[in-house]
């Protein structure tokens, strides 16, 4: 590095005045109940500036830190006091897998606010010389803390740097309200200072503005509506002619906005927790933690000082740990400590230093556990389609995204692949990169599905933390029969409530007209709601018998009242399921409403001068509805009808069905038969015949429900090693729950396990061969232990036979081979057996000889799809192009188009897609093209 980069850091001085209280169990009678203190501390801008410090320790060496001198105590007076209040909150475990913890940790209960000085103003401050900038006018970063309290309001206190501005290289600006028309910001942009400027904002301060950015529903609408609303929103006016704007989702989300060449504001990349929507994190961890824009304008300060260090990926998803381990941590337990959120900060951006010392510090050891849970933290990206080969068609102005189909690919083959690898390796580790709504034992990847489901969690998270909201919280849930509708809301619900949750169930259906089950059913929850638990009330198939219930509900829906003997008995608070039995869909049941609805939609309707259905009118349908807060339609594990078609038939276009039953089918399997899960990765002994028939039948005739009796109903005892054919029930009991078409699917088959075991074994061992005519080596045994691969040494530890290989490396080769039917069907090729062949199709005996319509070969073509699968998967991790390979930065300079792929790299592709053929061949199979002629 060369001579030391300058970073200039200005903005609000504030005082922190902290209030903690300390539960104390007294041992005399003088002793207190309990001890309360302040402790005070120097913020604003001098607290980034030591987050900066501690972010930057690394090339502490290279850098010079200009900040004011922090204030002697006596002289606070002078500028603006927080004041916030401490308590012990409980310690969660960080990660996936969340459980509590023994102890407690200091996170804010409550901010009292901040005022400013009272005696004092701006210019008294200046006279007494409190803040003062050294006269530095070309920084390298100029770091700016806007607080919205007297630094963006007047130009008093700015350095000089800022006051003349040509000098500038780069500005950060790291704003806590909205820019509005201030000072700041009309310099900012009087002095053409907008192309230098990064501007660090929280999504709430562009929601308090007017963007139409929705709140934890799915992150896929998440990054619709932030793309649009630099387009056509608030944003588009100011905050889209910066440089590049972050936008920071809580700890969980950051969406980088970034000029083009064009000067058009582009998103660059939207980086994401899949396990975690906004705020969710939060959700078990009360408590607040400050500093979240801090430590991620600490990151940018970091990345923007020596990228080649800390590539953008690496620092903004540093920054999201470190802002959940600092969560995590607080401010420690037994004693108050504000400098542990920036040891926290320094032990995750700096993680491989000091990592084996002081292993008797035990405050020592508490901070590498912190460091350690937030590290298995995932956090994903968007990339752009350009590097593909087989770049995905979408319209730009509608802005769309689909997550799902970015991870896993576009084509039905692939999610095909994807769902057996569910089966087999369960859905935490198949489904890591993708979003997902997961509550207890539910889980859903279908966007439409994660947004209701999330709109209604969001719901009863308001429900319950507002207790001036009395009246039950009405929700409608619709599906098919089978496909888990109680199911869904209650494991929703005990994510939310734990053990506190009280499920009270009633069958509408099983209600005798002239008994008193309606005044059973509600004294019951009157009984919860007097025990102070919020009762989740399940009203099952409230829409049959003619809609006959529905009366029953207006008075108990409004007023939270039920009327026996002529009084009326008010119940607390209480959550009212009402599931569907007749109608799969909320728009089925609304549609009740008009006659001679058919199969159309109510926009359908009122173009076309319907009339309203009288009928349902006297049942008090409307009113019903009215009272309604929400509904959820849970989706089915068939697949979805086509439009204008009554018949059910697979869609490219939604094929998220597949995933549904392939996770069904794991969990299932995990219930009734774990030992066939009979070693410590957890990978199911299933044969691929029993998995394709689950996942391509056309249709279990009872959903879901079909899916676990079938399991139920197969020869798996206790001590059950494997799932085969011979294990399926009878035929005549197959059929009720699927039809014929299923036990052909099973005998059908697909390329067994041990055909996939040696498809990614030939392909190990072309790469290996491959790599070792280039020169590589494994390396020494400390290199195999601590995993090297160094391009630039020609090091991979992976240069070893197949079964010398480590299990999850062995599960990236067959990761690649299950992928093999897909990459053929890409080109028109399929896979089959020799004997089975007809005489209209032509044995592809040498991929190089083959054309398709473009001119080139099918190994080309091949070449390319592999490319795109590989570059995919890491694109989604947050590689980034380099001429040297690091795969802890994610750096490699494969990632390109694949022409621009250096040659010894472009060869690994050919080896791997020649070895196929031979492969195949050994178990009696072909790779064919149809003869178009």
């Amino acid at each position: 590095m060369d001579s030391k980069k300058t970073v200039l850091v200005c903005g609000d001085p504030i005082y922190d005045h902290n209030l903690v209280e300390y539960p104390v169990k007294p041992d005399f009678h003088q002793e207190s109940p309990n001890t309360t203190f302040t402790e005070s501390e120097h913020g604003g801008f001098w607290y980034l500036a030591d987050m900066i410090k501690c972010v930057c320790s690394d090339i502490s060496d290279n850098i010079q830190l200009e900040v004011p001198p922090k204030i002697d105590k006596n002289l606070a007076e002078y500028i603006p006091q927080a004041y916030q209040i401490w308590k012990h909150f409980d310690r969660i475990v960080a990660g996936p897998n969340e459980k509590k913890e023994d102890g407690k940790v200091l996170r804010i209960e409550n901010f009292l606010g901040c005022h400013t000085p009272k005696n004092h103003h701006v210019s008294d401050r200046i006279k007494a010389g409190i803040i003062t900038y050294k006269d530095i006018l070309d920084p390298d970063i100029l770091v700016i803390d806007d607080m919205g309290l007297d630094f963006c309001k007047s130009d008093r206190e700015w350095p000089r740097a800022l006051k003349e501005g040509k000098y500038l290289k780069s500005i950060i600006l790291k704003v806590s309200l909205s820019l509005g028309m201030t000072t700041l910001w009309n310099h900012l942009k009087d002095c053409d200072l907008l192309d230098k400027l990064t501007v660090v904002i929280s999504v709430e301060s562009l929601r308090r503005r007017g963007a139409e950015i929705s709140k934890a529903l799915s992150w896929d609408k998440t990054i619709e509506e932030v793309k649009s609303e630099f387009k056509k929103g608030v944003s588009a006016q100011d905050l889209a002619n910066c440089k590049r704007v972050i936008v920071i989702f809580g700890d969980e989300g950051i969406a980088c906005m970034t000029k083009d060449p064009t000067k058009q504001i582009q998103l660059e990349r939207f980086i994401y927790n899949p396990d975690y929507m906004e705020g969710s994190w939060e959700i078990h961890r009360k408590g607040r933690m400050f500093g979240t824009k801090t430590i991620i304008t600490s990151a940018l300060v970091r990345h923007e000082l020596f990228p080649d260090t800390c590539p953008f990926f690496i620092a903004l998803t540093s920054g999201l740990q470190a802002v959940c381990g600092v969560h995590d941590a607080g401010a420690g337990a037994d004693k108050f400590n504000m400098e542990l959120p920036l040891e926290i900060v320094g032990e995750i951006f700096h993680s491989q230093k000091d990592d084996k010392k002081n292993k008797e510090d035990k405050s020592k050891d508490d901070k590498k556990k912190v460091k350690d849970d937030v590290k298995k933290l995932n956090y994903c990206s968007t990339y752009n389609y350009d590097l593909l080969y087989n770049k995905p068609i979408v319209d730009d102005d509608k802005n769309e995204c689909n997550l799902l189909k970015d991870v896993i690919g576009r084509d039905i083959e692939y999610v095909y692949a994807k769902a057996i690898e569910i089966v087999l390796h369960g859905t935490s580790k198949a489904l890591e990169d993708i979003p997902k709504a997961r509550y207890g034992k539910y889980l859903t990847v279908d966007r439409e599905e994660i947004q209701r489901i999330n709109a209604i969690r969001n719901m009863i998270i308001s429900y319950r933390d507002n207790p001036k909201d009395t009246r039950p919280l009405s929700i409608a849930v619709f599906g098919c029969p089978g496909s888990g509708k109680s199911f869904a809301m209650k494991e929703l619900a005990s994510h939310l409530f734990g053990k506190d949750l009280a499920v009270l169930k009633f069958n509408l259906s099983q209600f005798d007209p002239g008994s008193q089950d309606f005044i059973k059913a509600f004294q019951e929850i009157r009984d919860k709601s007097i025990e102070s638990q919020i009762p989740l009330v399940f009203w099952d198939e409230f829409d049959t018998d003619d809609l006959k219930w529905l009366k029953s509900f207006l008075a108990p829906m409004e007023e939270a009242k039920f009327q026996t003997d002529g009084k009326l008995h008010p119940f607390g608070k209480a959550i009212f399921v009402f599931a569907g039995g007749t109608c799969h869909s909320f728009e089925d049941f609304e549609n009740l409403r008009y006659e001679n609805t058919g199969s159309k939609n109510r926009a359908q309707m009122m173009r076309g001068g319907k009339k309203d259905n009288r009928d349902f009118k006297d049942k008090k349908g409307p009113d019903f509805i009215s009272r309604l807060r929400g509904f959820v339609n849970i989706k089915s594990a068939n697949p979805p009808k086509k439009k204008n078609d009554q018949s059910q038939s697979a869609s490219q276009d939604d094929y998220s069905y597949i995933i549904r039953r392939a996770s069904i089918l794991r969990s299932s399997l995990e219930d009734v038969a774990p030992s066939l899960f009979n070693n410590d990765a957890k990978i199911a002994s299933v044969s691929t015949g029993i998995i394709r028939g689950f996942l391509m039948t056309k249709e279990f005739l009872h959903e879901a429900r079909s899916i676990d009796s079938l399991v139920r109903m197969s020869s798996l005892p206790e001590r059950q090693k494997h799932f085969g054919i011979a294990q399926l029930p009878s035929e005549g009991l197959l059929s009720l729950h699927v039809k014929d078409d299923f036990i052909e699917e099973v005998r059908r088959g697909e390329l067994d396990a041990i055909i996939i075991e040696a498809l990614a074994e030939a392909c190990h061992k072309a790469w290996k061969e491959e790599r070792k005519k280039q020169n590589w080596k494994s390396g020494t045994e400390q290199d195999k232990e601590n995993k090297t691969i160094d391009k630039a040494g020609k090091i991979d530890y992976r240069l070893v036979e197949y079964d010398e290989l480590d299990e999850n490396d062995k599960e990236n080769n067959r990761k690649t081979a299950r992928l093999t039917k897909a990459k053929l069907t890409k080109v028109g090729c399929s896979i089959v057996r020799k004997v089975e062949l007809e005489k209209n199709d032509r044995i592809i005996s040498d991929f190089g000889k083959e054309l398709i319509a473009d001119k080139k070969t099918l190994l080309d073509e091949l070449m390319l799809i592999e490319h795109d699968i590989w570059l995919r998967n890491h694109l989604i991790r947050g590689f980034s192009h380099a001429q040297k390979r690091n795969d802890d930065l994610k750096l490699h300079p494969d990632i390109t188009e694949f022409d621009k792929v250096p040659p010894a790299d472009k060869v690994i592709n050919d080896v791997i897609i020649r070895s196929i053929i031979p492969t195949l061949r050994r178990f009696g199979y072909v790779v064919v093209k149809k003869d178009n002629k």
